[in-house]
């Protein structure tokens, strides 16, 4: 696959996968109240913006990254992302009334995460911190700005579990790298075999 159909492939799964999850997950089970019109089905349609603006960022710090991953194999992202997308359902169901409990386990969890990753466990600690500390920083202000409330936040507008949620993102940014890298490679061969 060329380099930038895989680009734009991450791009529309990850956006996919974040606004589905808002959708099913947060919106669905009530963790979440969206404000902005207009709706569909309760949730605004400025997510999807928003979540590409985010999927873009991610795939900008995932071609930073550096990935001991040539090989061009979609599992890693795809595995990385199911389980991100395990602890978002998680979230929508345990986030309003066990909050300090989910929090916990979402840490615990991504630490078992980091502890039997096969890729650079700085990588993966290092971009799982870069989403925990942007990612509700940036949900915090578009609360602030009136966009969705979540029904029990603890700090700038956010629930404490939403930062051990962003944890889970890390592996996913890793292992996409791991993908634009191998695209990058085949790009490059394919330029000199020319």
């Amino acid at each position: 696959m060329p380099w930038s159909s895989r680009v734009v492939t991450l791009v529309l799964l990850v956006t996919t996968a974040l606004v589905a999850g808002d959708h099913v997950l947060h919106v669905g089970t009530d963790t979440l109240v969206h404000h902005w019109r207009p709706q569909i089905d309760g949730q605004t349609v400025w997510v999807v913006p928003m979540f590409a603006a985010a999927a873009v960022a991610m795939l900008a710090l995932a071609a930073m990254l550096p990935s001991r991953s040539e090989v061009e194999t979609w599992w890693p992202f795809v595995l990385a992302v199911v389980l991100f997308e395990i602890a978002y359902w998680a979230t929508g169901q345990w986030g309003d009334t066990h909050g300090t409990l989910l929090t916990v386990v979402l840490v615990v969890t991504w630490i078992g995460r980091v502890a039997v990753t096969s890729a650079p466990r700085r990588t993966v600690v290092l971009a799982s911190a870069l989403l925990a500390l942007t990612g509700p920083a940036v949900e915090g202000l578009v609360s602030i700005a009136g966009m969705f409330d979540y029904r029990d936040p603890d700090v700038l507008g956010v629930p404490w579990w939403l930062f051990a949620l962003y944890l889970h993102g890390g592996p996913a940014v890793v292992a996409m790298a791991g993908v634009v890298r191998s695209a990058r490679g085949s790009a490059v061969s394919a330029r000199h075999a020319a």
